[in-house]
Parts: C-alpha cells; sequence; structure tokens
C-alpha cells in the first residue's frame, strides 16, 4: 500500500486515520526534543512527567501533538496536548526494509538522535501494532497496543 498516496500525496508522519482521544496541557520532562523526521510517542516517567519514548518503553501513553521543538529546561515548563486513543493509526518510518509480513504483528519503537522510528528487527517493548506498510517508502502505519498492567494487592 502506498501510505504516502492515502495520506494525500504528501508524505508527514503522524497522525492518519481512526478516533482520536485528545487531552490538552500534559507536563513535558525537561529538554525532551521532538523531531519532524520520526514518530512523538510519549510516556510518563516516574516523576509524572511525559517523555518520548524510547525502544525499551513497554507501556506508551500517547502521541505528542507538536512540530519540531525543544522542551523548555525545567520539568512541567512545556505543556503539550497528547492524543492518547488506542485507535488512532499513525504513519511513522521503519529503520529498515518492510515487508507485508510485518503487517497484524506487534513490535517496538526505535530511538536514535531524537528520531523514534519502527524497529523492524526487534521486539523490545511490543507496543506498536502494525496495520499497513508501505514498502517503497519504508513506512508503517501503527498504533499503540493496549497495555496489560499486573497489578498486585498489599
Amino acid at each position: 500500500m502506498n501510505l504516502v498516496a492515502a495520506a494525500g500525496g504528501v508524505l508527514k508522519y503522524g497522525y492518519w486515520c481512526g478516533q482520536r482521544t485528545i487531552i490538552g496541557d500534559i507536563p513535558m520532562g525537561a529538554s525532551e526534543v521532538f523531531d519532524n523526521t520520526g514518530a512523538k510517542f510519549v510516556i510518563m516517567d516516574g516523576a509524572g512527567f511525559f517523555d518520548a519514548a524510547d525502544g525499551d518503553d513497554e507501556i506508551l501513553f500517547g502521541w505528542a501533538i507538536c512540530g519540531a521543538f525543544t522542551c523548555g529546561t525545567t520539568n512541567g515548563d512545556t505543556l503539550v496536548p497528547v492524543d492518547t486513543s488506542l485507535n488512532s493509526i499513525y504513519i511513522i518510518p521503519a529503520d529498515d526494509t518492510v515487508s507485508n509480513a510485518l503487517i497484524g504483528k506487534v513490535g517496538s519503537l526505535i530511538r536514535d538522535t531524537n528520531r523514534q522510528r519502527f524497529d523492524v528487527a526487534t521486539n523490545n517493548g511490543d507496543n506498536l501494532f502494525v496495520h499497513a506498510v508501505d514498502i517503497s517508502n519504508q513506512l508503517v502505519a501503527v498504533s499503540m497496543v493496549a497495555a496489560v498492567r499486573n497489578e498486585s494487592t498489599i
């Protein structure tokens, strides 16, 4: 599938389709960097602020709705709206050659130099579900996977 054509003929990483749930004014962590050449998935850190997700993060909170920028130098200085819907599908770049065999599989993010991409070979977090691939442009259409949380009682 040509995801660029399906998205209106312009290569743009980000929201493609599906029901969105956008919440605003999410406090971001200090000095978080978002790049327009990749995804913008975020996680909640231990202090209650939101950081750009890395490859080892298993639970994604949502997609930061923003352009390319760097957050302020103090936790909570920067507020960003976030799409938390599991039904939102995003077009993001892959880090390697994609094939139709990825469709219907779960995989992970990889982050290098502030750029988030779909990790074709490694499944660290298994936090993204692949809906479609664009072989010619090395893109995947993904949604967040619902987190399974094991709670313990005291």
